[in-house]
């Protein structure tokens, strides 16, 4: 939590006047006074959670006659601020850096000033993001098998496990379009965006798994259905947003052309976000393939654990 106090003076701040009906700019000699006060609070569970509160008292002190000593009509005396952001632990793309890659550097070139640069970075994650999705569909694809292999599964257990990575590997392009659009997005203060559309995936996800696994007699590959459709959802969702973001709007389509030089930027910023997924996967990995020697029983064990310690540390 941090707090500042602070009482600034300027001299011959430009604001605008409108009483005598016409709207121009003034000079003002002005005084703002007031405090500020943030929490900053970040949950096991990938929640962070920042508050702010402002007060704020902006007064004339030198101008036209009369209006010395009063107080700026256009500037509130109170400004509160909620954010929240949800950065995914688990899952397909857990600590998928794209989306960071695409936020922290057209992030930077806005804060820069440098609109061209930040569109140019914004443009690029989307076409890096279709590189990036047809790699993990065709490495997916190919892998899955050993993977399983890996792992020690054998019989029904690895081929519902295999019949879901098949399916859920197709679903790779939006997933990561979703990210880099939500990077986009981001960018521009938009966060409510991906919430909203996890939302909606979830809810979608709760009618389609039921309606594919027992209706259609579908199976484990049902739920890998849902979850390719509910993403597919989530994905159009982001892009229409993005493409039509003050930052996209008016890009043209040679903007998305692949530009090498700025995707190894991306990259090198996105590497390291993604880093987290890869150390949990490969620590999950081994802890699997160690464990099968001890029977199904046991990574049953372990994997219903792990789901049932991620609910009981939702409030830490």
């Amino acid at each position: 939590m941090t707090a500042s106090v602070f009482d600034i003076s300027q001299e011959n701040g430009v604001v605008f006047d409108t009483s005598t009906g016409i709207n121009r700019q003034v000079q003002r000699d002005l005084r703002s006074q007031g405090f500020e006060m943030e929490a900053v609070s970040n949950f096991d569970n990938g929640l962070s959670v920042i508050a702010s509160w402002t007060h704020l008292r902006m007064s004339i002190r030198k101008g036209a006659a009369g209006t010395a000593g009063n107080e700026l009509s256009a500037t509130p005396n109170d400004v509160a601020s909620l954010w929240a952001h949800y950065a995914p632990r688990s899952g397909l793309l857990e600590g998928f850096g794209i989306g960071a890659g695409v936020n922290a550097l057209a992030g930077a070139a806005m804060g820069a000033g440098e609109r061209a640069r930040a569109v140019a970075f914004a443009a690029q994650g989307l076409s890096f993001g279709l590189m990036v999705a047809a790699a993990l569909t065709v490495g997916g694809w190919v892998l899955a098998p050993e993977l399983l292999d890996l792992m020690g599964a054998s019989g029904g257990p690895r081929q519902a496990a295999r019949d879901y990575l098949l399916t859920v590997v197709f679903g790779a392009v939006f997933f990561v379009l979703a990210f880099a659009a939500h990077g986009t997005l981001a960018t521009q203060g938009d966060a409510r965006s991906f919430q909203r559309a996890q939302m909606g995936a979830a809810a979608a996800n709760l009618l389609l798994d039921p309606l594919f696994v027992l209706g259609f007699g579908w199976g484990v590959t049902g739920i890998g259905v849902a979850t390719v459709l509910a993403q597919a959802g989530v994905c159009a969702w982001m892009l229409r947003r993005a493409l039509r973001s003050g930052l996209l709007r008016a890009a043209p389509w040679s903007a998305f052309r692949p530009n090498f030089r700025v995707i190894v930027e991306l990259a090198r910023q996105a590497f390291p976000a993604s880093l987290n997924m890869l150390v949990a996967t490969v620590g999950m990995f081994m802890v699997l393939h160690w464990l099968q020697r001890f029977g199904g029983a046991a990574v049953a064990g372990y994997g219903a654990a792990l789901r049932g310690g991620q609910i009981l540390l939702l409030p830490a």
